[in-house]
């Protein structure tokens, strides 16, 4: 009876941690470029940003993804379509948690963002929250 009654106390915590992160993510529909070496073009990949957090985000890429989990690639953020026109791009660090060749989908975390990126993020879901709420 006590495993029982602790297996339905787990299951309503981890729906509510799924429900958690759900409300904290934003849809979005900007072009992100991933690519394995910060400032050569060599092997870039473009996809589309679906889904940020302040912890990662969803991208589907353009073509069949040539990505590793695991691995980290640079990510660079085209901002204007977002509407937000102080800064023109983001350039962070992104490690691939999951890919689906399938779907040409990735799910990946934000590493090592310095404080400049933090902001850049913030603006980047502040403007979602503002344009999904028109």
């Amino acid at each position: 009876m006590a495993d029982t009654a602790f297996a339905a106390q787990s299951e309503i915590e981890s729906q509510a941690n799924q429900n958690s992160r759900n409300n904290q993510r934003l849809l979005s529909h900007t072009i992100i470029d991933v690519r394995p070496f910060r400032h050569l073009p060599l092997f870039t990949q473009s996809s589309h940003l679906l889904d940020i957090s302040n912890g990662g985000l969803l991208i589907e890429f353009v073509t069949t993804p040539r990505i590793e989990t695991g691995r980290k690639y640079w990510m660079i953020g085209h901002l204007i379509p977002l509407g937000i026109t102080d800064v023109y791009q983001i350039k962070c660090y992104v490690e691939c948690r999951w890919v689906n060749t399938q779907n040409c989908r990735m799910g990946g975390l934000f590493v090592d963002l310095n404080e400049q990126n933090k902001r850049i993020i913030e603006l980047v879901l502040n403007s979602i929250r503002t344009k999904s709420q028109s």
